[in-house]
């Protein structure tokens, strides 16, 4: 708004001197206005496919990084060198053509600048009204004014409309489908923490092959259930219908209740999930293990003791976000303890925790989830032999089914080829 009042300003004090310099500032502002819808289109699209191929190379770099020693190991860096470079070059090339032409936008507002100025000189020759001298020197100051503070107004507003992509980036997500949260809440449920899926389908995309196929499977109460497999057979998948992460055919029951009938916040309050990479939040311990404030501080200590956590004196405490991912772990494993939900997942959380720590939590899940449906994903199959029943799944299909010793006793078993090959 200032260098909008500027230059209108200037453009009055012109006018004094001269009436006739009206039409040459009045035309140079309606072309750099041309000049700047032309370039808008051009600009604001270029900015677009910047942003897009800047995400993949930021997202590109955080896996290499979380990927770094198997990278090394199996002696890939010169692929995943390779496969870089071409996202920071489609990037670059994007982010380079976007200064092109935002340079070329500002060379062609400074041409009109030396354009207007030179008019300007040849209309006070032409003119020969006897001006003073001040005066002629007063306007041709003023319109290099003028054109600085209109290539000034012109570059500001250019780059206001750019940069606004970013707000039209996270506006698009308000435009995304949002979960129906409607439903019947049910007292005191679940009694009992039995599963069954009749009839599941699960697939991403509508256009997209089935990711998990025709699943028919009973999980009783209390049974502690490992689902095995190869990578991209379905695993998590699985268990994300359990807590309706995605839409799917078929019906899932929970103590009798189809979950589709549920609205989704109470679903998933009735199930904790404990994911492989652990989730830390900044703040105190209190807020970590309890964000919603339900539970005593008696509740919180006694599971800041069941899993051993003895570095916390003080539930106000801030968390160190230096923690080791096995103390990240623990302090996950804390939110599953003191909830008390009768169905606990865990997607693999001896993954990434040292030898101590991993028998700790695997102490802690046979002590304090006796009395719940324990449904767990498991890479490291020797410890499936402390759980009742194992669904071994490949390409979304139940393949084999049932007490980990009888599924090691089938020769040509997939788990016992699992088995032996790790």
């Amino acid at each position: 708004m200032s260098y909008i009042v500027g230059a209108v300003g200037v453009i009055i004090l012109i006018a004094t001197v001269n009436i006739t310099f009206l039409i040459p500032c009045i035309l140079f502002s309606v072309l750099i206005v041309f000049a700047q819808m032309f370039y808008l289109k051009t600009g604001n699209a270029l900015k677009r496919l910047e942003f897009l191929t800047r995400s993949p190379l930021i997202g590109y770099i955080n896996a290499t990084l979380d990927g770094l020693t198997t990278i090394r190991t199996s002696r890939m860096q010169d692929i995943l060198r390779k496969e870089f470079d071409q996202h920071q070059d489609l990037y670059a090339s994007c982010s380079y053509l976007y200064k092109c032409c935002e340079k070329a936008f500002h060379f062609v507002v400074a041409t009109d600048e030396i354009i207007l100025l030179i008019f300007a000189i040849i209309l006070f020759l032409a003119l020969n009204d006897k001006t003073a001298a001040g005066k002629v020197g007063l306007v041709l100051s003023q319109i290099y004014k003028l054109t600085n503070t209109q290539h000034l107004l012109y570059r500001m507003v250019t780059r206001f409309e750019n940069q606004m992509i970013t707000v039209e980036r996270v506006l698009e997500y308000t435009k995304e489908k949002q979960e129906n949260k409607d439903g019947l809440v049910v007292e005191n449920w679940p009694r009992e923490s039995g599963i069954r899926f009749k009839d599941v389908y699960l697939s991403y995309k509508t256009d997209q092959d089935h990711i998990l196929k025709n699943l028919n499977f009973t999980i009783k109460n209390k049974q502690k259930v490992a689902i095995v497999g190869r990578t991209g057979s379905g695993k998590t998948s699985l268990i994300s219908t359990l807590v309706r992460l995605y839409d799917f055919k078929g019906n899932i029951f929970i103590d009798n209740v189809d979950i589709k009938t549920l609205p989704v916040d109470f679903l998933r309050s009735k199930i904790s999930v404990i994911p492989q990479e652990p989730t830390i939040f900044s703040g105190t311990i209190r807020e970590n293990i309890d964000p919603t404030r339900q539970y005593s501080d008696d509740d919180i200590w006694k599971v800041i003791r069941t899993v051993n956590l003895s570095m916390f004196h003080d539930l106000n405490e801030k968390i160190d976000m230096g923690l080791s991912v096995g103390q990240k772990q623990l302090i996950c494993l804390c939110r599953a303890l003191v909830r008390r939900n009768k169905i606990v997942i865990f997607d693999e959380v001896n993954a990434s925790a040292d030898l101590e720590t991993e028998a700790l939590i695997q102490k802690i899940v046979l002590e304090n989830f006796a009395e719940c449906t324990v449904i767990a994903i498991i890479h490291k199959l020797h410890y499936i032999l402390d759980f009742d029943l194992v669904l071994v799944v490949d390409k979304g299909i139940i393949i084999e089914s049932g007490d980990p010793s009888s599924l090691l006793k089938r020769k040509d078993g997939m788990l016992r080829n699992l088995f032996r090959r790790q």
